[in-house]
Parts: C-alpha cells; sequence; structure tokens
C-alpha cells in the first residue's frame, strides 16, 4: 500500500502499454487452442482407440474408453490456462509508475504476492533516457524510460510506457516544479 507524505498529490499514474495486455492475452489464447482443440476432435472423433502396440503390451488396455481420457485432461489443463491468464492480468494492473508533485513511485509485483515498491524524490534525478526498439514500439509508440537517480537505487526503469516522450517531458516539468518549491523554501 502506498502512503503519500503530506501535501503529496498524485499527478499521473502509468501502466505498460494496453496493447503488450493484449499481446499476452492473445498468446496464452492460442497456446490453449493449439492444446484444445486437437484433443476435442480426438474426444467427438468416431474412433479414438488405444494404439496397437500398447495393447500388446498391456491387453486390458484394449477395453479403455480413451474419450473420459482425453476429457479428463482438458478439465485438468484450462485451469492452468485461466491461471496463466489470470496472473498476466494481475501483473498487468499491479505493475504501475506514479508521478506524484514530490517523487516517482514504481511498484512492481514480480507475483502474485510479492511486491516492490520504491521511490525517488525529483531532486535526485541525474538523467532520463528513452528507449524505443523494435517495429511494434515505433509504430504503437511505447518504450522504456530509464531515470538515472543520485540514490541508493541507481536506475528506475518504466518498461513499455505509452507516449515515453510525454512522459519525460512531464517527469522533467514536475523535477522543475519541485525544485522551485524546494528553493523557496
Amino acid at each position: 500500500m502506498i502512503i503519500l507524505r503530506s501535501d503529496e498529490k498524485i499527478h499521473s499514474i502509468y501502466r505498460r502499454h494496453r496493447n503488450i495486455l493484449i499481446f499476452q492475452l492473445v498468446l496464452g489464447i492460442m497456446f490453449f487452442l493449439l492444446i484444445v482443440i486437437p484433443m476435442v476432435m480426438i474426444v467427438f472423433s468416431l474412433t479414438p482407440s488405444v494404439p496397437k502396440w500398447l495393447i500388446k503390451i498391456i491387453p486390458e488396455a484394449s477395453s479403455l474408453n480413451l474419450r473420459y481420457l482425453f476429457l479428463f485432461l482438458i478439465s485438468l489443463f484450462l485451469p492452468i490456462i485461466w491461471q496463466i491468464i489470470f496472473l498476466v492480468v494481475i501483473e498487468y494492473y499491479l505493475d504501475c509508475w506514479i508521478l506524484t508533485n514530490e517523487r516517482i513511485i514504481s511498484t512492481k509485483s514480480p507475483g502474485l504476492f510479492n511486491r516492490i515498491e520504491s521511490s525517488v524524490t525529483y531532486d535526485k534525478i541525474q538523467d532520463i533516457t528513452i528507449e524505443v526498439k523494435g517495429v511494434l514500439p515505433a509504430l504503437f509508440d511505447f518504450g522504456n524510460i530509464r531515470i538515472e537517480t543520485a540514490s541508493e537505487m541507481g536506475k528506475f526503469t518504466f518498461s513499455q510506457i505509452p507516449n515515453p516522450e510525454k512522459v519525460k517531458e512531464i517527469i522533467f516539468e514536475l523535477q522543475k516544479i519541485f525544485i522551485n518549491k524546494q528553493r523557496g523554501r
């Protein structure tokens, strides 16, 4: 849970680009279909039978009904795919970068029950670098923002952020306001 300081206000919250989430979900669904469709075809085919080589080894296998076996395997596979999709969506929503009027807060969830929170005040920022690598990031206007700091953390990385140039300008503007406020005290 993020606790804001007194007089600290949230300016904006950033997450990875939505297309990243969509791409990961499409990959999960394609993987699901590549496994389930052949199993369903086998279940509903006219004659699913035990291979002859297996009947020679285990004669009792000839009386097995493979449809039930394949239905069982499908029923085991579906919750695994559901969990993978669930974790992808949860990670997308829990990983965020928050810009306040005093600092940048980074929250990451490397697992369901793990959470890493870190922050840096604007006066500690030394350099901001933008990386846009590849065709899709260039087309959909997303990239990484790497912030070099003078603190123990060293680097902050905003991964796959939409409109990285705009976010960089917002950070510079908030930094300028923060430093002017500090000088005025």
